[in-house]
């Protein structure tokens, strides 16, 4: 029963930080999926109000962008150029 209502309370504090994704996304420059909250210090999140706020979060590393791998558009063009020499027939 404990663990039921401890897993309801963290579900409700992430669907409260809606806010907090878009003012970090927005001022790191990123889409708000991009955006990765430290899950042992959502209290303090939430608990920031304005940009301010959330600028000192990122500082503090508690709020960061996701950076995965990135492909250029430029290898992208390459690699479809050398599958359509590679083809058959035509």
């Amino acid at each position: 029963m404990a663990a039921a209502a401890g897993k309801a309370a963290k579900t409700a504090l992430k669907s409260n930080l809606n806010m907090h994704r878009r003012l970090a996304a927005s001022i790191l420059k990123c889409g708000e999926t991009k955006i990765w909250f430290d899950p042992t210090q959502l209290r303090v999140i939430q608990g920031a109000r304005t940009r301010e706020d959330v600028r000192s979060l990122i500082e503090e590393k508690l709020v960061q962008k996701i950076v995965g791998p990135r492909i250029k558009q430029h290898d992208v063009r390459v690699l479809k150029m050398r599958d359509r020499e590679n083809r058959q027939g035509r």
